[in-house]
């Protein structure tokens, strides 16, 4: 839905998930990305995999992309904003393929100073999308901002959280 985002579970073309085996190489694009590390790890313990990968910090999803096309990783979690980005703009994606997909997640909140007021930044940042080149929003798949709550996030948080801990299902 609006406001919320998935990534994508690439592996190389032709192999899909049959080359997860214990110790394989996971691409991850930092170690506090919900995208990439977080979804990927949410991916792996559903399917009881997660904790035996060797994981490769690859610095962006575009790097992400390259080890798994490459084969320095067997899979990565890519945001489908950014996945769709490289399937225009970067090669190695051509030769991935889409595995699976993760649930939705909300998107990023918009972060200010405390007794900033929300109303009028939600204005600005609704106004600044709206006068966006078309060509602009069309490629960074902005249609608008959506306000969230924090019910939103609620079981992103207690997930984030359980993964910090280690104990997340």
């Amino acid at each position: 839905p609006p406001g919320w985002y998935d990534s994508v579970i690439v592996t190389r073309e032709g192999k899909g998930l049959s080359a997860l085996r214990e110790g394989a190489p996971v691409a991850v694009n930092g170690p506090e990305s919900q995208s990439g590390q977080g979804a990927l790890d949410t991916f792996l313990r559903s399917r009881g995999l997660h904790g035996r990968f060797t994981t490769i910090i690859t610095g962006s999803h575009r790097a992400s992309i390259r080890a798994v096309a490459d084969g320095r990783a067997v899979i990565a979690a890519i945001d489908s904003v950014s996945w769709r980005l490289a399937l225009r703009h970067e090669p190695a994606a051509a030769a991935l393929a889409v595995a699976d997909r993760t649930p939705p997640t909300p998107g990023l909140p918009f972060i200010t100073a405390r007794g900033e007021p929300r109303d009028r930044i939600f204005r600005a940042l609704q106004e600044g999308v709206r006068s966006l080149d078309p060509d602009v929003s069309e490629t960074l798949g902005l249609r608008g901002v959506v306000r969230m709550t924090g019910a939103d996030y609620a079981g992103f948080s207690e997930r984030y959280r359980a993964r910090c801990r280690g104990t997340a299902d």
